[in-house]
């Protein structure tokens, strides 16, 4: 099974989305899972395993916040600054990483490694990686910061060949770099439901599909629950696209630590 994950990955009909803990026995319900590392068991992943779902870990892949365990490494120079300042990001209470860092990288490359070899996830789901393309951050230090996130994921995929590699948003440019390298791309909370929307949607789907014909990358639909319960017809519209281009679509509970 193991060599055949991205194989496996392309023929899966239903996946989820879940950073709370456990909860095997719910996930096994799913072909695939996306799951935040730190809240699951060795015996999770083998049993998962067991019931043929494939495992992808949570990555965040240019955010970082002072619970985590690799802050207290990182030293000022590490995070991506304008004007002199950090970039914070209130709502999570994380500050973006600068892909420029030789030590950040490092720290990367080891806490991917040790997911994939050693801890037996099928592959990993690189959140935070659209920070790349952010508007906050002046043109010219944006493009170097795509270039290194597109080489990050040139080398992932050298360095594990069999791994199934998603990444999420990074939508208006950096998935044009990337594509070749992903397996899977993910659209957080698309926003198919407003007028004003439709033609950025439209050319980000564009895009999209484009990818799929040209490298075979396949598209996840990704809505938190509280979005639908708003506008309800984001999800009909995402079910309808995903279906049409064998694409894949969830709905995650609430702030993603809950399951339907």
């Amino acid at each position: 099974m193991m060599k055949e994950r991205r194989e496996l990955f392309q023929k899966a009909r239903s996946y989820a989305l879940y950073y709370g803990k456990s909860e095997a026995g719910k996930l096994a319900h799913y072909d695939m899972v996306i799951v935040e590392p730190g809240a699951q068991s060795a015996k999770n992943i083998q049993a998962l395993h067991a019931m043929k779902t494939l495992v992808f870990a949570y990555v965040s892949i240019m955010e970082i916040g002072p619970l985590h365990t690799l802050y207290p490494m990182l030293k000022e120079e590490d995070f991506l600054q304008v004007k002199g300042n950090k970039i914070c990001k209130e709502g999570y209470d994380t500050y973006v990483l600068n892909l420029k860092s030789k030590r950040w990288l490092g720290l990367l490359y080891h806490h991917i490694g040790n997911l994939l070899l050693h801890q037996g996830y099928d592959g990993i789901f690189m959140d935070t990686i659209g920070n790349a393309e952010d508007p906050i951050i002046p043109l010219i230090e944006k493009k170097a910061q795509i270039t290194k996130a597109t080489e990050l994921v040139r080398n992932l995929r050298r360095l594990f060949p069999n791994h199934v590699l998603i990444q999420n948003n990074g939508l208006e440019y950096l998935c044009s770099q990337t594509g070749e390298y992903l397996d899977g791309l993910c659209w957080e909370n698309p926003l198919f439901a407003y007028a004003d929307s439709q033609e950025w949607c439209r050319k980000i789907l564009e895009r999209i599909v484009g990818l799929k014909r040209k490298y075979g990358v396949r598209t996840l639909f990704l809505h938190n629950e509280s979005q639908i319960r708003m506008t309800p017809s984001a999800g009909i519209r995402a079910q309808a696209i995903a279906d049409k281009y064998a694409f894949l679509y969830y709905t995650a509970g609430d702030h993603y630590l809950a399951l339907p």
